[in-house]
């Protein structure tokens, strides 16, 4: 699983929420380079569709530009196709960051370190990674006998969780608090439709504040909030596999009993 791959995932617009399902799967079984190979059969188990459905929404996916398909072939049998390798193109359907007013308008930067979108004169080029920058040294496009600009060293920025009001805030092992806000809660309770997200937060929260050694960082906790909603969604969930609430424990039936009795049996 990438953090990467699914924070993109879950801010890219497919303009369908059965789209955004898929791509958001697909993201959830990436490395950090993006590239995939789960079954269509392991994808349509898991987010609940027929296969010929995670088939369409794969190719509105690849339509849209935001994933690339290879067939791929048994090496024992090359007549034996395997599983389809997918590679999604993060950064795809994002919006670049703003400029700033001092900033020249030949430089147009990436949020995404490696990534490039061109270059005029006098600015450097960031390679992506695996390129070979221009031979002896010169920066791409500099016209000879200048210096060349200082090279520019692009942090990537940390994973911002979606606006909102915040439901709650999961302790991190650093100290602080990684809020959940209601904007993240509307992505997360379309993908567990068995799962009582909210009271699984809070399940979360509780474990989280007695087991102070095992906390996450703010890299981690996504990671750690989707296993944790994945395992719940597998064993039919919260809420049931039927979508019945569950069964009220006999202690819950005892108070309930009393308190009827109470309400009609005033002292």
């Amino acid at each position: 699983m990438s953090i990467r791959a699914i924070a993109w995932a879950l801010n890219v617009k497919t303009g369908s929420p059965t789209t955004k399902l898929v791509l958001i799967k697909l993201a959830d079984n990436a490395n950090d380079g993006g590239a995939c190979w789960p079954s269509v059969a392991l994808v349509a188990k898991q987010t609940e569709l027929s296969e010929r459905a995670v088939q369409q929404h794969i190719r509105r996916c690849e339509e849209l530009g935001l994933l690339t398909l290879q067939s791929r072939c048994d090496k024992a049998d090359p007549r034996q196709q395997t599983t389809n390798l997918y590679r999604l193109n993060i950064g795809a359907g994002e919006t670049l960051p703003e400029l700033a007013d001092d900033t020249p308008a030949s430089t147009v930067v990436s949020e995404h370190p490696g990534m490039f979108h061109g270059a005029q004169e006098g600015v450097n080029v960031l390679h992506p990674p695996g390129e070979r920058p221009a031979p002896g040294g010169v920066n791409v496009l500099h016209p000879p006998g200048e210096r060349p600009a200082p090279r520019t060293v692009i942090e990537p920025k940390p994973i911002t969780p979606i606006g909102g009001d915040v439901f709650l805030t999961l302790p991190l092992n650093t100290g602080g608090e990684y809020p959940i806000t209601e904007g993240l809660l509307g992505q997360l309770v379309p993908l567990y439709p068995a799962v009582d997200v909210r009271q699984q937060l809070r399940l979360m929260r509780g474990w989280l504040l007695t087991n102070a050694t095992r906390r996450k960082t703010q890299s981690g906790v996504l990671k750690f909030v989707n296993n944790w909603l994945s395992k719940e969604q597998n064993r039919g969930g919260s809420h049931g596999t039927n979508g019945s609430t569950r069964k009220p424990s006999l202690a819950e039936r005892a108070s309930e009993a009393r308190r009827q009795f109470e309400r009609h049996n005033p002292t």
